[in-house]
């Protein structure tokens, strides 16, 4: 089939031709440049598009002819300039052995413009056109328009663009707004900027560090710095780390930011009581004060159990507020004082929350029966931890590879020869193996 220039306009009967006899495409070689930039320009829908990207894959003549015309390339990018970039991105962007083509700025910046102006991710993978392909290219660390799409990616690609841009502020905006903690990489200027390190912060709270002094002072960026991440109250002066509303707006989004307040805020009981609703945990840097207070440390366990840890002595021996932890995490029975975890019920309410709390439970308890069959019943591995009679008992072994077969092998090694128990745990396993799949 000869393709001719009355042949342009029926270009889908061309490339599915074309699709099934290859060999025919040396054809195209003998149309002029600007009809083939014709004809593949007119390519608008899916389908023509990726049978043209088929026919560049397999015809050779043809693919030759996208990849060294720049006369065709340029022709079809500005009218259609998916079919290329679908057809053969490499072409354009590609590796070492490039053909004419490749590394063209002009050319690329076509790309990059079109793309950005019509994007498509099934036409084009994002990282044909990532920045870090166009700044492979000297120019485009030069040209404006292509950085700041690039900031917009990754702001880290600042760095490798040109002295001038890096002194354009809508530049360093782009890159501070994609990434916070370029901040520390800009000009000195830039860091005393406020429209910047508002940029900044409100994107990675902690860029807050790299701010100038003077605007680490300013309660508007430090407010924007830690309602975008709590911690960042660290980097703010000590003045407004004792201020009480920037403090409250920290630890409502991190509990643990208490650490950061001044010793006022810290044993101030609200603010204490809105870091530990967050996290627990942040009763760790309440005064010592509200870490005796009934009412706090109450509040701390039931939302975290180990938080218990921060409590003080008398509290770690209070029943209820024992009970209270335990029943949030079993295992924060190991910070209850030696008499709770000597106590039966309390013992009984941490193993059914967690079984291997029974580690924590005294040496009487250990050796009780009861109490192992309950820890065992809510984990198979909590065998480990009874005494050694118990792991030596049939029943009890009988009971752990029930639960959890896996537990077989914690077993001791004479029980293990049990043909029941190898049986029940064999069961149990292919069970389990089963559920999964």
């Amino acid at each position: 089939m000869a393709v001719s220039v009355s042949d342009a306009t029926r270009w889908k009967e061309v490339v599915t031709h074309l699709e099934q006899n290859p060999g025919d495409g040396a054809n195209w070689t003998a149309l002029p440049v600007s009809i083939l930039g014709e004809v593949a320009s007119h390519m608008t829908d899916e389908e023509g598009i990726r049978g043209l990207a088929h026919l560049a894959k397999t015809g050779r003549a043809f693919r030759a002819v996208i990849t060294t015309s720049r006369e065709f390339v340029k022709q079809v990018m500005e009218r259609n300039w998916r079919i290329v970039t679908l057809a053969n991105p490499t072409a354009i962007l590609g590796a070492r052995q490039a053909p004419p083509l490749k590394g063209d700025p002009e050319l690329i910046r076509l790309v990059f413009k079109r793309h950005s102006q019509e994007p498509s991710a099934w036409i084009l993978p994002s990282e044909e056109l990532a920045s870090s392909h166009l700044f492979r290219f000297e120019f485009f660390q030069q040209d404006k328009d292509v950085v700041l799409a690039a900031m917009r990616q990754d702001g880290c690609e600042l760095w490798r663009t040109s002295f001038k841009l890096r002194l354009d502020l809508e530049v360093v905006l782009e890159a501070v707004r994609q990434n916070g903690n370029m901040l520390k990489s800009v000009f000195v200027e830039f860091q005393s900027n406020r429209e910047v390190v508002l940029a900044a912060v409100r994107q990675d709270g902690c860029a807050l560090r790299w701010a100038n002094i003077m605007l680490r002072l300013d309660k508007h960026i430090v407010l924007a710095a830690v309602r975008q991440e709590g911690r960042a109250l660290q980097h703010a002066s000590d003045e407004l780390r004792a201020d009480r509303e920037v403090v409250l707006e920290a630890v409502r989004q991190e509990g643990c930011a208490l650490r950061h307040a001044s010793d006022d805020l810290r044993a101030d009981r609200e603010v204490v009581l809105e870091a530990i609703r967050q996290d627990g945990c942040a009763l760790r840097y309440a005064s010592d004060e509200l870490q005796a207070d009934r009412g706090v440390v109450l509040e701390a366990v039931r939302q975290e159990g180990c938080a218990l840890c921060h409590a003080n002595e008398e509290l770690r021996a209070d029943r209820e507020v024992v009970l209270e932890a335990i029943r949030q995490e079993g295992c924060a029975l190991c910070h209850a004082n030696e008499e709770l975890r000597a106590d039966r019920e309390v013992v009984l309410e941490a193993i059914r929350q967690e079984g291997c709390a029974l580690r924590h439970a005294s040496e009487e308890l250990r050796a009780d029966r009861v109490v192992v069959l309950e820890a065992i019943k809510q984990d198979g591995w909590a065998l480990r931890y009874a005494s050694d009679e118990l792991q030596a008992d049939r029943g009890v072994v009988l009971e752990v590879v029930r639960q959890n077969g896996g537990a077989f092998f914690i077993v001791r090694a004479e029980l293990r020869r049990d043909p029941e128990i190898q049986a029940v745990a064999r069961g149990i396993s292919a069970a389990t193996a089963e559920r999964e799949e």
